[in-house]
C-alpha cells in the first residue's frame, strides 16, 4: 500500500516518462495520505483530463512491473457511477509540497466536498471512517455541501440517496452551519 513517500515516488516515475504539463487530480484515500490525515492507501486514484489520460493510462501500465500498486485513473469527471460537477477543477488545490520534484506533473488534491460525496456514493465501511477523518478535518459547510450535490451527476439515485440518508443520519452533527450559508 502506498504511502506518502510511495505516492510521490510513483508520480516522479511518471514525470519521468512524460515531455509536456499534465495535470492529475488525486482523489480517494491518496488526498488523505497527501493531507497527512492517513498513513497509506490502498490504491492511487487520479483523474487525467485532456489528451493526456491515454498517454497516463499507458504509462500506468508499464509501472506496474515495478510497482504493486492499485491504479485507478479516471477522466471526465466520472469517479465510478458519478460524475462530478462541470466546474470541479475551480475547487481543487495544487499540491505544493514535493513540487520542486517534478518537471512536468502537476499534483491537485480534489475538493474535500467531492472527495465526500464520491465516498458516499460507494458507502463502504472504510468510506466511512475516512469521511469521519475529512469532517474532523476540514470545516464543511452544510449549505455549500448541498449545494455541491445538486451538481453531480449519479446514475444510480435509489442507491445514492439510501447512502446519503445514512450519512445524514452519522454526520449531521459534524457538518458545520454558517450564517452566511457558506
Amino acid at each position: 500500500m502506498p504511502d506518502k513517500k510511495g505516492i510521490i515516488e510513483y508520480f516522479m516515475e511518471i514525470d519521468k516518462l512524460i515531455d509536456k504539463p499534465v495535470d492529475i487530480i488525486i482523489l480517494g484515500g491518496c488526498f488523505l495520505v497527501l493531507n497527512g490525515l492517513k498513513p497509506s492507501s490502498p490504491d492511487i486514484d487520479m483523474i487525467i483530463e485532456g489528451n493526456s489520460y491515454n498517454k497516463i493510462v499507458y504509462i500506468t501500465k508499464q509501472l506496474n512491473k515495478k510497482y504493486s500498486y492499485e491504479i485507478d485513473v479516471m477522466t471526465e469527471g466520472y469517479i465510478e457511477n458519478i460524475q462530478l460537477p462541470e466546474n470541479y477543477i475551480k475547487d481543487v488545490k495544487r499540491y505544493r509540497r514535493y513540487r520542486s520534484n517534478f518537471r512536468f506533473v502537476r499534483l491537485w488534491l480534489l475538493s474535500p466536498y467531492d472527495i465526500i460525496i464520491s465516498k458516499i456514493n460507494r458507502w463502504k465501511r472504510k468510506d466511512v471512517d475516512d469521511i469521519n477523518t475529512i469532517l474532523s478535518a476540514f470545516s464543511i459547510k452544510r449549505k455549500k455541501f448541498d449545494k455541491r450535490l445538486t451538481r453531480f451527476k449519479i446514475v444510480s439515485k435509489q442507491i445514492f440517496n439510501k447512502n446519503l440518508s445514512q450519512f445524514y443520519t452519522l454526520f449531521e452533527k459534524k457538518l458545520k452551519s454558517s450564517w452566511l450559508g457558506f
